[in-house]
């Protein structure tokens, strides 16, 4: 019967970090649209092509807002070579967001920072805090 009690105080605990964490990233996914409407807004200027592709990819705009970067899904390049316009990047955007989801939470050594796809007038984003996220954060 203890360890009955212990399980089910694990599990209660477990329940309730999944549930923060989900309420974490959908207020980070409003923060996120706010961020990206005030970029198309104000019309703010990318910054230039070259200083992010090491570190975020290559193709699509970038902009640092917030703490935030936000790629536009366009123009995207995959080992080194450009996927073009259409579907192909939003999957790609998609399967990456999928990912860093998979990974938080699953391995207790990584911290993955917490990401959105927004879509925006028809145009999506893929937004990203530039400070990870971990259960012990």
């Amino acid at each position: 019967a203890n360890t009955e009690t212990i399980e089910n105080l694990e599990m209660s605990q477990l329940m309730n970090t999944e549930t923060e964490l989900r309420k974490l990233l959908e207020e980070f996914a409003v923060v996120a649209r706010r961020v990206v409407h005030s970029i198309v807004q104000y019309r703010v200027a990318p910054i230039a092509s070259d200083q992010l592709d090491n570190l975020f990819g290559r193709g699509g705009a970038k902009y640092l807002a917030g703490g935030l970067l936000i790629r536009e899904v366009s123009r995207w390049f995959y080992a080194g070579r450009p996927l073009g316009e259409g579907d192909v990047n939003i999957k790609l955007a998609d399967a990456e967001l999928r990912h860093a989801n998979l990974l938080r939470g699953k391995h207790e050594d990584y911290e993955v920072a917490p990401s959105a796809l927004i879509e925006y007038f028809g145009t999506r984003y893929y937004v990203q805090a530039l400070s990870p996220i971990a259960q012990r954060s």
